[in-house]
């Protein structure tokens, strides 16, 4: 879902945590989150799976809380590697 973090784009990660989206959202406590048929992989910090339930909007706001409690809890904003395609509102 997200890109992982370039120095060379001037992003800063904290000490001890490695340069990767997927280590971000897991080290947020995300692992296993949900909003309605969406879940953070248990596998995969990096990872969002469908149960067959979510709709477009599901997928977004929980790419958002991630990206959300990233932000918060290291000051590091990811960058989406997707593309979105139609109307998620």
């Amino acid at each position: 879902m997200f890109q992982n973090p370039d120095a060379t784009r001037g992003d800063e990660v904290p000490a001890g945590i490695p340069w990767s989206a997927g280590a971000l959202v897991d080290r947020a406590g995300l692992k296993g989150a949900a909003i309605g048929g969406a879940r953070v992989s248990p596998t995969h910090g990096n990872f969002i799976v469908n149960d067959g339930t979510a709709g477009a909007r599901d997928i977004r706001q929980l790419i958002e809380r991630c990206r959300a409690a990233v932000r918060e809890q290291f000051g590091v904003e990811l960058r989406e590697e997707i593309v979105y395609l139609g109307d998620f509102d």
